[in-house]
């Protein structure tokens, strides 16, 4: 796996800048966990297939690092991705899927759009 700067990554390259996304969106620093995850989906596309739930765990961490910038638009559809790669790989109680239901529910809080915060809500446990 090759970068633009030229610089190799394989498995430990690609969970170090996820790992470096998670950390910063759990610390409220959401542009720079948008951007190290972004960074992630670009550096697994042609090395895990679209389907492997870490790509959802990336899409999942850039849509809640969206929400955290009301970038509401751009993480709807992330966020969506990763709750049906979920589901479908481990289950609606899965703490992954739950973890995806909870910020859809704040995402749709925020922006204003009740009705699905609510259906999302009631898939909580």
């Amino acid at each position: 796996m090759h970068r633009k700067n030229g610089t190799h990554h394989g498995n430990a390259g690609l969970s170090a800048q996820a790992n470096l996304g998670v950390v910063l969106e759990a610390r409220g620093k959401y542009e720079e966990a948008a951007r190290a995850m972004a960074d992630a989906m670009r550096d697994a596309e042609g090395y895990l297939p679209e389907e492997h739930w870490l790509r959802a765990s990336f899409a999942k961490v850039r849509g809640a690092s969206l929400v955290g910038l009301n970038r509401y638009s751009e993480a709807e559809p992330l966020l969506l991705r990763a709750l049906a790669t979920f589901e479908s790989r481990f289950g609606g109680t899965h703490e992954r899927t739950q973890r995806t239901l909870e910020v859809l529910v704040r995402m749709y809080a925020a922006w204003g759009r009740p009705a699905e915060a609510r259906r999302y809500q009631q898939r909580l446990q």
